[in-house]
């Protein structure tokens, strides 16, 4: 018997067994490459997906409920070498003008025309009039709308308080734009455009921003910064030209200054200045000695003495009533005064 016949025998004797052997690994080999097309299928459409939900913005500045000024933008451009722009961001709800569709959660965006940079095909329009209204796709198709029609927004004005906070006001803070649908904007127009990652289409509507910032009464505010590709277009580097450009009106903070008082005053049209702001002007002192600390959590702004830098402060303004350190002139020392604040009872 040669070596060529006993290896046939051999084949043809254990033949179910290498047949099945063969088949698991055919099987084995499917399953692991079906697994690989299909996990890079998925991870394609998720890259799809996040393309079409931030177009061609590099980075986003997003402060919520605080608005800083709009022409922070601009002093983005020349440093990141990036074209720019601010925006408002708010949640709210939309309906048709007979009450017959509605959507709730509906993500209203005030824009103006350098939104639509960032987009991958340039919507067929420019800046979006005073009364008109763009919404993506995915809201169109809830309202049944197209355009011509009228459509109400109702957006929640922005608050200086929580609104979980027990002496928030309970009446409704919400306006109503009512708005006529000029065109409805693909995904590749920025129409999904949204912050948050996920695979549900966002009910995105955009509304011309000096609108949007007339009736949320933020003139020259926004709260959204966006920033296209550039070589300089990095966190670090806008991070570093952020602390450069901001400033106290930025962080709704104003600084004030009383000559009769020889102090300087810093104020926020919130209710409260919050621990971080007190604390960097407690942290600018100049004069620990000279004066002792005076602080508040509830307080609308702080009061500082006039000097080269900031001091601790020695007067303290809150929602009712001024304190202020004074010195006696017969005794040289300090003493505490308090008067109403004007419009309070």
């Amino acid at each position: 018997m040669t070596a060529r016949t006993l290896i046939l025998r051999s084949l043809r004797f254990h033949a179910r067994s290498h047949l099945g052997t063969l088949l698991g690994a055919a099987i084995g080999s499917a399953v692991l490459i079906g697994a690989l097309v299909v996990g890079d299928s998925v991870r394609g459409s998720l890259l799809d997906m996040a393309l079409a939900r931030l177009g061609h913005v590099q980075l986003a500045l997003a402060s919520n409920d605080r608005f800083f000024r709009a022409d922070l933008a601009k002093s983005f451009e020349d440093p990141l070498d990036t074209f720019t722009a601010p925006a408002i961001q708010m949640v709210g709800t939309a309906a048709t003008d007979d009450n017959s569709a509605r959507a709730n959660r509906v993500q209203v965006l005030g824009v103006d025309e350098r939104f639509w940079y960032f987009s991958s095909a340039t919507p067929p329009f420019g800046a979006l009039a005073a009364d008109d209204l763009a919404v993506n796709q995915a809201l169109a198709v809830q309202l049944n709308a197209k355009p011509g029609d009228t459509v109400l927004l109702r957006v929640s004005k922005p608050s200086k308080l929580s609104r979980d906070a027990p002496v928030s006001p309970q009446e409704d803070p919400s306006i109503a734009l009512r708005l006529k649908l000029r065109t409805v904007v693909t995904d590749e127009q920025m129409g999904r455009f949204s912050l948050q990652a996920s695979q549900l289409a966002p009910f995105n509507a955009f509304v011309a921003l000096p609108t949007l910032q007339q009736r949320l009464e933020v003139p020259g505010r926004a709260n959204l910064l966006l920033a296209g590709p550039g070589i300089n277009a990095v966190p670090f580097i806008a991070d570093a030209y952020l602390r450069r450009n901001w400033q106290l009106a930025d962080a709704e903070l104003e600084l004030r200054e009383l000559p009769e008082h020889h102090v300087l005053e810093l104020r926020t049209s919130r209710v409260f200045l919050e621990p971080p702001v007190t604390e960097a002007a407690f942290k600018a002192d100049t004069m620990r000695k000279e004066f002792s600390r005076i602080s508040s959590t509830n307080c609308a702004s702080v009061t500082v003495p006039r000097r080269t830098r900031w001091s601790r402060p020695w007067a303290l303004r809150s929602c009712h009533a001024t304190c202020a350190m004074t010195r006696s002139s017969s005794t040289g020392g300090w003493r505490m005064t308090s008067r109403r604040s004007p419009g309070t009872n």
